[in-house]
């Protein structure tokens, strides 16, 4: 039989961690809640890492997309690998310049929905 590779660190490790007496910088509400939303995790602490706790490119690109456009922070993938340690990740975020997306929007047009693409 086929053995399955073992789950992301699921609570032993994380909390003799958290009980260690180290204090973890504060972490924005908003960025915990799209973290737990996107890992499917609801007790995170500001000492977990995103990829320790099963976060892989494909949710790194969306966590990007949600921080930028809802918490209007300009971060990229590489502050994500620098610092995948939530509280790590919230301070650059915080130190983040607003997020401007120079892309006009995408708005439908029904009178063309016939018309071919060039």
């Amino acid at each position: 039989m086929r053995q399955q590779l073992p789950r992301p660190e699921q609570g032993g490790e994380r909390r003799a961690r958290r009980q260690s007496g180290t204090a973890a910088p504060p972490v924005a509400q908003d960025l915990l809640q799209i973290w737990q939303e996107l890992l499917g995790i609801g007790d995170l602490h500001a000492d977990d890492s995103f990829f320790d706790l099963g976060g892989d490119s494909l949710i790194a690109v969306r966590l990007i997309e949600r921080v930028r456009h809802g918490l209007n922070a300009h971060v990229s993938l590489s502050d994500l690998f620098d610092a995948p340690r939530l509280g790590d990740f919230a301070e650059r975020v915080a130190r983040a310049a607003p997020y401007e997306d120079k892309l006009p929007p995408l708005l439908p047009a029904p009178e063309q929905r016939h018309t071919p693409s060039p």
